[in-house]
């Protein structure tokens, strides 16, 4: 799929922030207004539905591992430089987490 980080990047983005039906579907409106084609939006959003729908205990907790790995390693690069001022970013499959010095 065209959209695969950004569609991995918004689930993970729901299930970390432990947002209700509501709040996902404003949230998931919301990115692919701003960074995804208009033709490309409706694709998006059932990708996205049906990627929150497939989640199940074993491979949210995955998830969850995955992003906790990363902001480690983004929190080691902040101590080894403090003082960057470039942007850092970590990846774990299909998901980057950026951050701003």
């Amino acid at each position: 799929m065209r959209y695969r980080n950004a569609i991995t990047e918004t689930v993970v983005h729901i299930v970390r922030d432990r947002m209700n039906k509501t709040m996902a579907v404003a949230a998931v409106r919301e990115y692919a207004g701003h960074y995804v084609p208009i033709e490309d939006q409706s694709q998006f959003l059932e990708a996205v539905e049906r990627d929150l729908m497939s989640l199940h205990e074993g491979n949210i907790i995955l998830l969850l591992i995955c992003v906790l790995s990363l902001l480690t390693q983004l929190d080691y690069q902040l101590l080894a430089t403090p003082h960057s001022t470039s942007l850092r970013s970590v990846s774990c499959g299909a998901i980057t987490l950026w951050s701003l010095p």
